[in-house]
């Protein structure tokens, strides 16, 4: 009687187990008018994404190579560029429309830190300049917004995949900035308002180039993952 007794509880015991392990870790497809779903599908694949462990190159640190931009007066060529602090962001917002093939993609970060030498030939007001330094912008509390159009294909691996086909970067102007940079000479310190405008200005320019590369990052990432292996809730 109690061999029967133990049996059937054993027995039991293996029926749950496998009525579990069937039910727990069940994929369900987010739809694409579950915002909540989507934004948290994102957010779970964020940090394997953004460390590059997915076949996207690893957006933090970002780098990007010298490049020139052509201020009113002023040729300001940067290098040695540097963006760091995304992998202690989190997606907050994740929005698809199925009508419009828009998107919405919202990331919010407590910390980044954007480094660059700098060097800057021309005129500010009635002074030449010819100046070689370096630039550090921390951006406290920052919320990263992307809109755009998206569309979707089958991929290599006959499922489908959405890439986005263009998006807009909008700075975040409520967000704490705070721009130091510093000449390599140790002569004249101009710091009149023109020289600060045209740094933060620079600035503004290569945050965009940064973001440019972070959504080929994300295209990349998108191109490797399928999205029924990225928009998906676990029961």
């Amino acid at each position: 009687m109690c061999i029967n007794t133990v049996n059937m509880l054993s027995g039991l015991l293996i029926a749950l187990l496998l009525f579990f392990d069937c039910t727990l870790g069940k994929r369900v497809p987010c739809a694409f008018t579950d915002e909540k779903c989507l934004t948290e599908s994102c957010d779970r694949s964020f940090k394997k994404f953004i460390n590059g462990k997915s076949g996207a190159q690893s957006s933090d640190p970002m780098h990007l190579d010298s490049m020139t931009f052509d201020l009113p007066e002023i040729k300001y060529v940067v290098k040695n560029n540097f963006f760091v602090g995304m992998s202690n962001c989190h997606v907050v917002l994740t929005r698809i429309s199925l009508e419009g093939s828009t998107f919405v993609y919202n990331i919010s970060c407590p910390s980044l830190t954007m480094k660059m030498d700098y060097d800057m030939k021309g005129q500010l007001g009635s002074k030449n300049i010819d100046e070689k330094g370096n630039c550090e912008v921390n951006f406290d509390d920052y919320l990263l917004r992307f809109v755009g159009d998206y569309s979707q294909y089958n991929g290599v691996d006959n499922k489908i995949h959405l890439q986005a086909k263009s998006y807009k970067f909008t700075p975040d102007n409520k967000a704490r900035v705070h721009y130091e940079c510093k000449k390599q000479s140790s002569g004249d310190k101009l710091k009149s308002n023109k020289w600060r405008d045209t740094h933060q200005q620079a600035a503004k320019n290569l945050l965009q180039s940064f973001m440019a590369k972070y959504m080929r990052n994300v295209n990349r990432f998108l191109e490797k993952t399928s999205n029924e292996d990225l928009f998906y809730q676990e029961l």
